[in-house]
């Protein structure tokens, strides 16, 4: 199995107190990016591919001194647009026969989370968090008897549904399913389409049923997508007591 994340974006919002990339945000003295690898590591993802993009040399710099073996980084070079940029950039390593595991690398979350995507009966999946807080800025996933129906910020008028949960922003693909995303994303970009989100592109996959798109629940573990300075305080406050200790990833390569 691969993974692919994605951390092109300038990351602006944070600005007030972290200008780097978002990825490179210290959590309880650890990097996002390193508590991802720990835990790609540790459920034995064998390729891991992370697109760049704002600052991509000082992240580059440091994945080498991390010295992994099976991690690799692409370059968007127009990581201002839309993710959906992002996504197409990472085309020639996702299609490589092998189901992947796309996540946004501005998630602070228990590692159990991305065990619990890695191993599901599902080909094609995403993950669920029912409690959360209202607003436009949590990507929302809308269920219509147990059948995903809908996943944007704002619900479309004529959307049937009985239950409302967040998106923890992680998926996972079988090699068809990826294929399809690459094959959305390219007619995104050559309609003009350049600046829309990655998950417009699974959006439609879930529109049209292809391919179907199941969800594991996760409300019971703790994450948080980092976009504020204030989900910095949550995420140090509220989710990092509730995590394992992560150790550093040297540690574990011993």
């Amino acid at each position: 199995m691969q993974s692919i994340i994605l951390a092109a974006g300038l990351g602006s919002r944070l600005s007030p107190i972290h200008e780097d990339p978002k990825i490179l945000l210290e959590i309880g003295g650890i990097t996002l990016l390193e508590r991802h690898l720990l835990n790609l590591v540790e459920i034995g993802v064998d390729e891991i591919t992370i697109c760049l993009g704002y600052k991509c040399e000082m992240v580059a710099d440091v994945i080498r001194k991390l010295g992994l073996k099976n991690i690799s980084a692409v370059v968007n070079p127009d990581f201002q647009a839309g993710s959906v940029v992002s996504l197409w950039a990472t085309k020639e390593v996702g299609l490589k026969g092998q189901s992947a595991l796309l996540l946004d690398g501005d998630v602070l979350y228990h590692p159990d989370i991305i065990k619990r995507l890695a191993t599901t009966k599902f080909e094609n999946c995403l993950l669920i968090d029912r409690n959360f807080e209202e607003g436009d800025e949590p990507v929302k996933v809308y269920l219509n008897e147990n059948r995903i129906v809908e996943l944007r910020k704002i619900l479309s008028n004529d959307i049937e549904y009985d239950t409302v949960a967040e998106s923890v922003g992680f998926f996972k693909f079988s090699p068809e399913g990826i294929q399809t995303i690459y094959d959305i994303c390219k007619d995104y970009i050559e309609s003009g389409q350049k600046n829309a989100p990655h998950e417009e592109v699974i959006r439609d996959c879930i529109i049209y049923n292809n391919p179907e798109i199941k969800y594991e629940d996760v409300t019971s573990l703790p994450w948080i997508e980092i976009d504020f300075p204030e989900d910095v305080k949550r995420a140090q406050e509220d989710i990092l007591p509730r995590l394992p200790f992560a150790g550093r990833l040297n540690d574990r390569k011993k």
